[in-house]
């Protein structure tokens, strides 16, 4: 998306999907019907569009899109599949058909399925085929955007850090090696989902996206058409478009005869109005619509207010316009795959958080909020033939109960609507002000009847939190990286340089970089900046914590009797994803999201061999298995302190476990008194911690628990607590 305003990820949404495939929704379950313009009430919407055979796909001709030449006003909302548990797909889309959608749209990430080059992962919990196909068994159509480039807040936009191997890559330009590895994606990719397109067979997927707002980008006018050449000769046959913002129409992302929508978070009107104008003889399609804001580690928390978003929902459905929510689900960026946005003032660095709930209709854990149900309210409004399944809101409910109770006491001065109003802010409050409504929870996905008739129920706490997990020390630092891998270079490198990964090299994680020092007198520098946090020891003690803000750091060092050992770690916190402008420093170009150590380490006085050890810790399948190898080290007690938050000499790897009784429950995860680190569950990462905000809380889905004990695995850089709180 634009924005005007690691365990590897395969291993994380494997292990996600294995955890919980046993509780998936059978294909049996109730689906809301939805109707549409000219469609019969009680008929799906597979059914109607395809009656009589299928003669045409999607067409944006005249003022409304047709689909097989019947007149369909798309209402979509965005929700990733990669981003949300397998066992909660249906869950998510049966809310999204009851409030009144027709269609999901979906990104595909790139580099959730090739994270080795050549060893493309469609399976479990990144298997797009089964999503798109439960979208068809939900009855909604599907927008489909492959990318290669998907920004979406999500690590390096979707685009493999292995790209990142070749010194000469230019992504996102028609440079050969790049759209060789474009066109083998495409070719892995297209093939799966080729027969799930309309014209197909009645297929959900009615349109694909060329690219992502390459109108804000335009390094090589050359590339749109050559990415969509690249899509149709591997199969795609469904209705083409692209997306940008509207002062980006005439700048190079779009393509003649390619519908062109058209993104944005408020002036609907305006940027609508500017589609009409530079689109006059087609349908306005809002692909777009940012209804929430996502946050960056050290900014205050974002949102967007319910009445902003609702005066542009209206205008744009006033304008006839079609419309895809984004986010309308947003979910989680699980493992190490948050990305960051680059700028050209400072902080011209800015990584994402682990949560992406958006601020949207449906939050995090899968909660309807109150946008949720004013954009269904918009909706009944403004859309001719509009229906929708989801039953009274609760601040709806709230409000008449409220009402009866006033009338009973004899107050003839109470108001529904204030009633409504501070029952829609009491549902609609922010997980991290600790709102109990977006608390609820759904551990076997009820049906959509079933979640809408128990929304608004008050809950005992027992029944939301399962309390205090008191963790010990299961491994110090240096006992990490006895079983840790590790390769020899002459120099330091950059992480995607090492040899690991079968030559593709380390994508994300951290990286601990160790050499021996001579012992005379001197000075270390870091050239340049770390990428993208840094901590430092001399011989286990700690010199420094330096980050991305920091430009050719360096440290003296005293003459001393023998050799020393320099460690320094470095913390990928995520690849840029959006680059703001064209005149953002280098190591925020995309071109230049190589991590670790990117410009050496210089020694003046002092020497260095020229032997550097190099861990890659990835916290991937393979680390951790290493890591639970035999022998099994004995948990022990963390080092003494006089307060419940104790300072680390060096990083350590922390276990508690979780009673999660028979019926394991959505739960959220608070280290109050921790630093910064990863949390696993189960050995699934659930994502990065840190104590600096605005996040404060993790999400733990319940498919990631089982029944009666759960081992929860903390990675702490520097001072822990003696447990952990599931709220």
């Amino acid at each position: 998306m634009l924005h005007v305003l690691t365990c590897s990820v395969g291993f994380a949404l494997l292990t996600l999907a294995s955890a919980i495939h046993g509780a998936r929704m059978s294909k049996g379950d109730d689906q809301p019907r939805q109707h549409c313009p000219h469609q019969p009430q009680r008929q799906s919407l597979y059914d109607y569009y395809t009656a009589g055979g299928i003669h045409s796909g999607l067409e944006a001709n005249g003022s409304q899109f047709t689909l097989n030449g019947k007149e369909i006003r798309i209402l979509s909302g965005a929700m990733h599949y990669f981003r949300v548990p397998r066992a909660y797909w249906k869950d998510r889309l049966l809310k999204m058909k009851a409030a009144g959608l027709n269609t999901v749209e979906t990104y595909v990430a790139w580099n959730a399925h090739e994270r080795r080059r050549s060893d493309f992962d469609f399976s479990d919990g990144l298997d797009v085929v089964a999503f798109v196909e439960t979208a068809r068994d939900v009855d909604l159509f599907v927008i489909f955007r492959p990318g290669p480039y998907i920004c979406s807040e999500w690590e390096f936009g979707g685009l493999p850090a292995w790209l990142l191997r070749d010194p000469n890559m230019r992504v996102r330009t028609t440079y050969a090696p790049f759209m060789a590895a474009v066109d083998d994606y495409f070719a892995a990719l297209i093939p799966l989902v080729a027969g799930l397109q309309f014209t197909a067979g009645g297929g959900p997927i009615i349109a694909a996206q060329v690219e992502n707002e390459y109108g804000t980008y335009v390094l090589d006018k050359a590339y749109p058409v050559a990415v969509m050449d690249s899509l149709v000769k591997h199969g795609l046959r469904e209705l083409l478009f692209t997306s940008d913002s509207a002062t980006d129409f005439d700048a190079g992302g779009s393509i003649p005869g390619v519908l062109v929508t058209v993104n944005f978070q408020t002036g609907a009107a305006h940027s609508l109005e500017k589609l009409q104008e530079y689109q006059p003889d087609r349908p306005l399609m809002v692909m777009e619509y940012w209804g929430g804001w996502y946050d960056h580690w050290k900014e205050p928390h974002s949102s967007f207010p319910l009445e902003t978003f609702s005066e542009n929902l209206r205008e744009i459905l006033e304008a006839n316009a079609s419309v895809n929510f984004y986010m309308y689900h947003g979910g989680t960026n699980f493992g190490f795959m948050s990305g960051a946005d680059s700028y050209e003032s400072e902080p011209v660095y800015r990584p994402t958080v682990t949560s992406y709930d958006y601020d949207a209709p449906l939050s995090e854990n899968g909660t309807p909020t109150a946008k949720y149900y004013r954009a269904i309210e918009l909706m009944e409004e403004l859309v001719p033939g509009f229906q929708h399944t989801a039953g009274p809101s609760p601040a709806a409910t709230a409000a008449v109960e409220s009402a009866k109770s006033q009338r009973s006491v004899g107050s003839a001065e109470s108001s529904g609507k204030d009633a409504t109003e501070a029952a829609v802010a009491k549902n609609s409050g922010s997980r991290r002000e600790g709102s109990e409504h977006d608390r609820w929870s759904m551990v076997e996905a009820p049906t959509a009847a079933e979640d809408f008739e128990r929304r608004g129920d008050e809950e005992d706490k027992s029944d939301r939190s399962y309390g205090r997990v008191d963790v010990r020390v299961q491994m110090s630092f240096e006992e990490i990286l006895a079983r840790a891998p590790s390769e020899h270079h002459a120099e330091p490198i950059s992480m995607e340089l090492l040899d690991c990964n079968e030559g593709s090299g380390q994508g994300y994680g951290f990286i601990l970089y160790r050499v021996t020092l001579s012992p005379d007198a001197g000075v270390v520098t870091l050239p340049g900046r770390v990428r993208d946090r840094a901590q430092i020891w001399l011989d286990g003690h700690h010199i420094a914590i330096i980050d991305w803000s920091s430009v050719d750091y360096w440290f003296p060092v005293a003459a001393t009797a023998a050799n020393r050992t320099l460690d320094i770690l470095v913390e990928n916190m995520g690849r840029v994803n959006y680059q703001y402008g064209y005149d953002v420093p280098d190591f925020v170009r995309l071109d230049s999201q190589r991590k670790g150590l990117v410009d050496g380490v210089r020694f003046d006085s002092v020497q260095a061999t020229s032997d550097w050890q190099i861990f890659p810790l990835e916290w991937d399948v393979s680390f951790l298995e290493a890591l639970a190898a035999p022998p099994a080290l004995v948990a022990r007690a963390r080092p003494a302190s006089n307060s419940s938050a104790a300072t680390l000499p060096r990083p350590a790897l922390f276990v508690g476990h979780l009673d999660a009784g028979s019926s394991p429950r959505d739960t959220f995860l608070r280290l109050d008194g921790w630093g910064k680190g990863v949390v696993f569950v189960n050995d699934f990462n659930i994502g990065r911690y840190w104590e600096v905000g605005p996040q404060e809380e993790l999400y733990v889905p319940a498919p990631l628990l089982r029944s009666g004990s759960n081992t929860i695995r903390v990675f702490e850089l520097h001072h822990s607590n003696t447990h952990v709180m599931f709220s």
